[in-house]
């Protein structure tokens, strides 16, 4: 007994300890590191029947699967780490894995179906004061509510979750809240400083924490606000920036996002060709969702900016069927936007297309998609 007594006791060090190692090894990317102490640890705490920390592995080993692209993984564990937390009774590690099953979905470009298991984490949490995992989902339902143009409530969710993730002096969270989410919805909103300030320090505290696989979204999203403002050159070197990292800590993770703007800013129609070629292949091989999303959009644009109708409807249906399981509305008037305006490009007479064109933006303005407004108006001077 007082072996048992010992190895028991042992183990619980162990596992908290091991648990400590995987959340800093998952911050910093090392991702294989941490699979393989998770893999002790799912031992251990399997000989010990201890379900709670069952659940844990199994949702850091999901969490893990999510950046590496690994889409049936990631939502088979998450759903294992939600058996698990039931069994035990635990409000923290099923809050921790409802989280984990918004990302799963989120992972194949279902917002919708995220966005519900990210608001019922939120809730749980709500009800068990559980507030450092309540920030990092609320910027997700920000997030995932982007996607079916409520921008105002998706900036409202984002922006609490940044002032959560300061007052629990959480870096990560603020990372995903203020660049992930926040400065994503700055840009659709047109307002680019905000956009710009968001991004940076996101970029900064990712700097800071060693934390590469973030650096590439904000620098794509800064690199087009630079664009927008004037700054070709600038642009240039943000997005080339913003490749480079992708290729060295994972193009699964960022990659598509890196690569759709650069498309945008390059001045360079051979290069915007190779990049564009490259993001398909990518993407092609699996990866996380925003990538898809925001390398269509920009797919889309770059060929629109450059007339090449032909490219803007091959991009078009890439990325309608890629949401054809789930349609988003964000989506849809990308799509409906890129085929309008290539066809007032090949026809300026086209009264119909300039009709729809015009309820277009009437549309989104309505819900504040301010950034796909210029080039409408140009197309309908």
């Amino acid at each position: 007994m007082a072996t048992l007594d010992y190895n028991e006791e042992r183990a619980d060090h162990e596992l908290a300890l091991g648990m400590e190692l995987v959340e800093g090894m998952r911050i910093l990317d090392q991702y294989d590191d941490a699979l393989n102490l998770l893999d002790q640890l799912e031992e251990t705490a399997g000989r010990f029947q201890r379900q709670a920390d069952l659940s844990r592995v199994h949702f850091y080993r999901g969490s893990i699967f999510f950046p590496l692209g690994n889409l049936d993984g990631c939502l088979h564990e998450q759903e294992k780490a939600r058996q698990y937390a039931r069994e035990a009774g635990s409000p923290e590690n099923e809050a921790r894995a409802l989280s984990g099953l918004g990302d799963a979905h989120y992972m194949r470009g279902q917002m919708i179906t995220a966005h519900r298991h990210f608001e019922d984490c939120v809730s749980l949490c709500r009800d068990h004061g559980l507030a450092a995992i309540e920030a990092a989902n609320l910027a997700l339902c920000g997030h995932t509510n982007l996607y079916v143009n409520e921008l105002a409530s998706a900036l409202s969710d984002c922006m609490r979750a940044v002032d959560m993730a300061v007052e629990n002096r959480n870096s990560r969270a603020e990372i995903v809240a203020r660049g992930s989410v926040a400065g994503k919805i700055y840009f659709d909103m047109g307002n680019l400083a905000e956009a710009r300030a968001q991004c940076t320090r996101a970029l900064e505290l990712a700097e800071r924490l060693g934390a590469g696989r973030f650096e590439p979204i904000n620098l794509a999203i800064i690199a087009k606000v630079a664009f927008l403002e004037g700054e070709r050159a600038d642009a240039i070197d943000l997005a080339e920036k913003g490749v480079a990292i992708s290729r060295d800590t994972g193009l699964k993770s960022s990659g598509g996002m890196a690569f759709g703007a650069l498309a945008v800013v390059t001045d360079d129609a051979g290069r915007r060709g190779e990049i564009l070629a490259e993001g398909m292949t990518v993407l092609e091989s699996g990866s996380v969702s925003h990538n898809h999303l925001w390398f269509y959009r920009d797919a889309m644009g770059s060929c629109l900016a450059a007339g090449d109708w032909p490219a803007v409807e091959q991009f078009s249906k890439v990325a309608e069927g890629y949401t054809a399981a789930e349609p988003l509305p964000w989506m849809d008037m990308l799509i409906a936007r890129a085929r309008l305006l290539a066809a007032l490009g090949q026809n300026p007479s086209d009264t119909v297309a300039r009709s729809d064109l015009k309820q277009l933006r009437v549309d989104a303005n309505r819900v504040g998609f301010m950034s796909i407004l210029p080039a409408m108006d140009a197309a309908m001077a």
